[in-house]
């Protein structure tokens, strides 16, 4: 239960964010398109640079590309996970790939090219991993606090097996001490009738 619990939520959590990511980065290249389209500086590579590093630097983005019609790169930025504070197994273990959104350039009915961008995953990476580590961490409390409650539940109705252990003995020595109480279990209660009656006899023998 705990695992296929932590599973589910692991998934959900990728799933979602997944989808956030995919959003951020549509929304992020029709901004960037319908702004150098406005401005015109399609054709400038200083100002289509400008532009460029301008919402790349905000650190949101994986990759930020223009490029032309005829698919050459006029303007790229790439930068990578750098350090994260989620360990190396989990990155392995969950995968975010985000899509890369895209949106034309144009001017009037011109098309000039096209804008790439990829949302950098970073921040849902540490997201979903404080996410997951919390919930591992409650799963944990709670599984070993039902361990120590069904040990305690366990050795309460197993009880009355000592009670006829140590009167099964007692009987091998001769000896007959009182009846056991009838416990709370019906299995174990027909037992310990049994056994009582069981000394009785012998008893009388």
């Amino acid at each position: 239960l705990f695992a296929g619990t932590l599973w589910i939520n692991v998934n959900t959590g990728r799933a979602y964010l997944d989808d956030q990511l995919a959003t951020h980065a549509r929304d992020g290249a029709t901004s960037l398109g319908l702004s150098i389209s406005s401005q015109s500086v399609a054709d400038d590579q200083a100002g289509l640079t400008a532009m460029v590093d301008a919402i790349f630097d905000s650190g949101d983005y994986a990759q930020v590309a223009v490029r032309a019609v005829d698919g050459s790169t006029r303007v790229e930025r790439r930068q990578d996970l750098g350090n994260l504070t989620v360990p190396e197994w989990f990155l392995g273990w969950v995968s975010l790939d985000p899509p890369v959104g895209t949106a034309d350039l144009t001017q009037g009915w011109k098309r000039l090219g096209t804008v790439e961008v990829r949302s950098h995953p970073g921040h849902a990476y540490e997201q979903l991993w404080a996410n997951t580590y919390k919930a591992a961490v409650w799963y944990a409390i709670g599984v070993s606090g039902a361990a120590v409650m069904a040990l305690l539940v366990l050795g309460w109705l197993l009880y009355p097996l000592r009670q006829i252990e140590h009167q099964a003995e007692a009987i091998c020595n001769r000896e007959f001490p009182p009846a056991l109480p009838r416990p709370f279990a019906v299995e174990l209660r027909r037992v310990v009738q049994a056994m009582n009656r069981l000394s009785e006899k012998v008893q009388s023998m």
